[in-house]
This record gives structure tokens, C-alpha cells and sequence, in this order.
């Protein structure tokens, strides 16, 4: 995804008609303060492009993943509800 500013980020999953988001993150990749950082600043970049981030955790994802595609579900009916205003 290329943010405003230009940045270009990897994202998990991303609708890009409904400009929507998912990160999934697991503690490996995101146990640093500077990773802690580094997520903030990208999630300040796709909103700033219109995008709504939804971050989940690996450990839910296994743990229950269709609670987790529920709340994947939830927003795209919000983001589509918003649309046709």
C-alpha cells in the first residue's frame, strides 16, 4: 500500500475499495519498543491515506479465527455502510 507521503508498506490484508486494513501481529515481530513505534507511525500514514487499520494478534487469530474474521466482517459493513451515504 503507498501512503500520501509516499511510503510504501507490506500490509497483511487490504480492501482498497473500502480503503480497510488488517494487520495480524505476532509478539516475534513486534516485542521492541522501536517495533511498538515503527506500527504507530505506519498506522498514522494509512490513516492519513484514508485507511482504517484493524489490528489483530496472531495468538487470536489461532486462538478463535472466526471471531477474528467477525470483526474483519463488522468492518466492511461499516466501511460499505459509509460508502453509500
Amino acid at each position: 500500500v503507498e501512503t500520501v507521503r509516499g511510503s510504501r508498506y507490506l500490509v497483511d490484508l487490504v480492501w482498497y475499495e473500502g480503503r480497510l486494513v488488517v494487520e495480524i501481529d505476532g509478539y516475534r515481530a513486534h516485542s521492541s519498543r522501536y517495533d511498538f513505534a515503527n506500527d504507530r507511525h505506519r498506522d498514522y500514514e494509512l490513516l492519513l491515506s484514508g485507511f482504517l487499520v484493524l489490528r489483530l494478534t496472531h495468538e487470536n487469530v489461532m486462538r478463535d479465527v472466526e471471531l477474528e474474521l467477525d470483526k474483519i466482517r463488522d468492518l466492511v459493513k461499516f466501511r460499505m455502510a459509509l460508502s453509500v451515504r
